[in-house]
């Protein structure tokens, strides 16, 4: 079976938060996927591996978001997680467009995302917090961060895989 989206009813989503109780998402070879924006409904998401899924964009679609008023500019996405890990991922471009607290968050993998250069960090995100960010020199070297104080905030948080 192909996946291509995955849609959640405006009638569903009017309880925001319809995965309650999922705490892990492993997305493995969702080749047609182009965006994981469904993982907005899972609120105490602890866990997110995304691997070999070729066809993968962007995690939360800023469209899609818009389309769930009660969520639209929520700084709770992701306020749970605390492991992060994409792996091969040619097309992803973008976790989130805007910068997101994760005051949970302990370590993130990057590991052949090429395209990805922008996370949804700044310098709030990183106050009071020991972050470990792992992936390949060459990939650290190119990430593309909001201004100085985040990429200052982040480097010592760099580990080469």
């Amino acid at each position: 079976m192909v996946i291509e989206d995955v849609k959640i009813e405006s009638s569903i989503s009017e309880g925001v938060g319809c995965f309650h109780s999922l705490r892990s998402i492993y997305l493995f070879d969702c080749n047609q996927l182009r965006d994981a924006s469904w993982i907005i409904f899972a609120p105490h998401l602890e866990r997110l591996f995304i691997r070999d899924c070729q066809g993968l964009e962007e995690i939360i679609s800023e469209e899609k978001l818009s389309e769930v008023a009660e969520l639209k500019g929520n700084s709770n996405l992701f306020s749970k997680l605390e492991f992060l890990h994409l792996n091969n991922l040619p097309k992803m471009k973008t976790i989130y467009r805007h910068a997101l607290l994760f005051p949970q968050l302990k370590r993130i993998t990057i590991l052949n995302c090429p395209m990805l250069k922008k996370f949804p960090l700044n310098s709030n995100s990183a106050k009071g917090r020991r972050l470990v960010i792992e992936g390949d020199e060459g990939w650290w070297k190119d990430v593309e961060w909001e201004d100085e104080s985040t990429q200052i905030a982040f480097f010592p948080s760099f580990k080469h895989r």
